[in-house]
């Protein structure tokens, strides 16, 4: 996760068309193939329909959010149907994989199946990733979360699946170990050189040069991580949340798809705001960690694309303990807050437009938030929204819709 994966699949899934006339299958129809490789990996992939409340654990034994077998079979039936073709496969969850995991991928996949790993620099991974882990109601601060990381909280170890995606030279080695060190094609993402990421995937399946890099993107195609202010308000409304109790598909409908999809879709961040930033110490662990992971994986003999020291090179920091922001930008909060509205009365960036009356009074509130916008801090927007949400779950939204 956030080496790219996402703005590859979306440029993967806008051009199906032109894929299939230059020889390549993106089979499917939707961004990436997530359903189908949680189903052969019997995973948990759709948090709309995880169970319990957020900040809990699911329960696995009732747990309807691993898909159906039936998602692998109709990908996999879609490809055997085109052997004209190559296909292209696309997923990070498949980077879990223990090495039975990806035996069984490979033997199902056929003798044919090459492997392409993208990586970037851990210390560059590390603050995105915690972003994205604030996208699905995480409440750890970045400190805290890093600590667990590092394996400084014993008592707090990451899930076993997370270690083995995040080790890339255990990560490399694993499929190479399977398929062949000439079957396996590390792709190293680096700032420095943004257009080589889809520039090697064009050359690996044959595109015309450009054809990738020519598909338009946004904030959400391209899954993009949150600056700070955005990560520190969206931290106070995941711990509201879960004060508060809100379901999975509560949360999902109104801060994941409502104020985060817009925030994503709608607000572009100033060139100069700031990012978060790794802690020095953390920034050490992480660098001197990229150093073996270079070292693994020049030895393993699989072909690399870009420059492994990438995975070790410096990035900036934070000193000391970051403390918590006391306010955000204004329209940080005002999009927020109307993505919000939008999710309550059936309007937003993955819902179809609303009645019109609903949109009204959902504008006229979303104007008296935003005069006062600039004269409240974080956690008094946060507070704001989890009373919204208390009211989202004791009543019903039937009016609204009217």
């Amino acid at each position: 996760m956030k080496t790219g994966t996402t703005s590859t699949q979306s440029a993967a899934s806008s051009l199906r068309g032109q894929l299939l006339g230059n020889g390549v299958r993106y089979p499917g129809t939707t961004l990436n193939h997530r359903k189908a490789i949680g189903a052969f990996m019997n995973k948990s992939v759709l948090l709309e329909q995880r169970n319990g409340a957020v900040g809990q654990r699911p329960d696995r034994s009732v747990d309807e959010a691993v898909p159906p077998s039936e998602e692998w079979e109709r990908l996999m039936a879609e490809v055997e149907t085109d052997h004209s073709r190559r296909a292209w496969i696309s997923h990070e969850f498949a980077a879990e994989s223990s090495n039975a995991m990806a035996r069984k991928f490979v033997d199902a996949l056929g003798e044919r199946t090459h492997i392409v790993i993208t990586l970037r620099n851990p210390a560059e991974i590390l603050p995105s990733l915690w972003t994205q882990r604030l996208k699905s109601g995480q409440d750890d601060s970045f400190e805290a979360w890093l600590q667990r990381v590092f394996n400084m909280v014993p008592e707090q170890p990451m899930r076993k699946q997370f270690r083995r995606s995040q080790n890339q030279g255990a990560l490399v080695s694993r499929w190479a170990s399977i398929v062949g060190p000439e079957n396996v094609t590390v792709i190293v993402v680096d700032k420095r050189r943004p257009e080589l990421l889809l520039q090697s995937f064009e050359r690996l399946l044959g595109l015309p040069e450009g054809l990738l890099s020519a598909a338009q993107t946004n904030g959400v195609t391209s899954n993009r991580s949150l600056t700070r202010a955005e990560a520190e308000l969206l931290l106070q409304i995941n711990r509201a949340a879960k004060d508060a109790a809100i379901s999975w598909a509560d949360y999902t409908k109104l801060i994941r798809h409502g104020a985060i999809g817009r925030l994503l879709d709608s607000r572009t961040p100033a060139g100069d705001e700031p990012r978060l930033q790794m802690p020095e110490w953390a920034a050490e662990l992480a660098r001197d960690r990229g150093r073996k992971y270079a070292k693994r994986i020049a030895r393993s003999g699989v072909r690399v694309v870009g420059d492994l020291n990438a995975l070790s090179a410096p990035v900036n920091t934070s000193v000391g303990t970051e403390a918590g922001l006391r306010s955000v930008p204004m329209d940080v909060a005002v999009e927020s807050i109307l993505g919000t509205l939008d999710a309550a009365i059936g309007k937003g960036v993955f819902r179809s437009a609303a009645p019109e009356g609903a949109k009204q009074r959902a504008l006229a509130f979303a104007s008296h938030l935003i005069r006062a916008a600039d004269t409240h801090t974080s956690r008094d927007l946060s507070h704001a929204l989890k009373v919204e949400l208390r009211r989202r779950v004791k009543t019903s939204i039937a009016a609204l819709r009217r």
